[in-house]
């Protein structure tokens, strides 16, 4: 989800925000209960600014040249927020259902921020792949990177890192050699 510009949005505006996601969540909580698990996850992406701009006016090449070099004279990150719902179900065919209608309720509701649904697509080559598996990957290696569907089970294709779990910390050691930290946060069922 892309989020809000909270800099630049009135603090009523950004609270009701914050009211409708939480009727949201709440709602979905009432009504699936404790099948019902949400993830929250918050990424830092490094962004690279590499654009060149060419306007007519001084005025304008003056700006854009001052606003985008502080682009350029230190990293500039972005946040990146991703909601992971998944519904507990015995039965295949009635799982596929709810998650369906879910989705609608969550891509109406998150229309403010611009939410994205990730999915499988096939590449140029017709070889398919997973938006799904590359969210997964980014978070157990530390890096994104495409990968493929394929019969072999996801936990064989997607981790290529070795993941150290504490009580509620978890260090990831890729190939690379780079550590990361992830904190971890268990709430109680909603309860009806």
């Amino acid at each position: 989800m892309e989020g809000l510009p909270f800099d630049g949005v009135d603090d009523k505006h950004l609270f009701a925000s914050f009211v409708g996601l939480r009727n949201l969540l709440a709602g979905m909580g009432k009504t699936l209960g404790n099948r019902l698990a949400v993830w929250g996850t918050l990424q830092r992406q490094k962004i690279v600014f590499d654009r060149e701009y060419g306007f007519q006016t001084a005025f304008t090449r003056q700006f854009t040249d001052k606003y985008l070099k502080r682009f350029q004279e230190a990293d500039y990150y972005e946040n990146v927020y991703h909601l992971t719902v998944l519904i507990k179900t015995d039965y295949l065919d009635s799982g596929i259902k709810e998650a369906e209608e879910q989705i609608q309720i969550l891509m109406r509701s998150l229309e403010p921020y611009d939410p994205y649904l990730l999915t499988a697509y096939q590449n140029e080559n017709g070889v398919p792949f997973s938006e799904v598996y590359s969210f997964f990957g980014s978070l157990i290696n530390g890096t994104y990177e495409e990968i493929p569907l394929s019969a072999v089970d996801a936990y064989q294709t997607i981790a290529g890192s070795n993941l150290h779990f504490g009580s509620d910390l978890c260090e990831i050691r890729t190939q690379s050699g780079m550590r990361k930290f992830a904190q971890m946060f268990d709430l109680k069922d909603f309860g009806c």
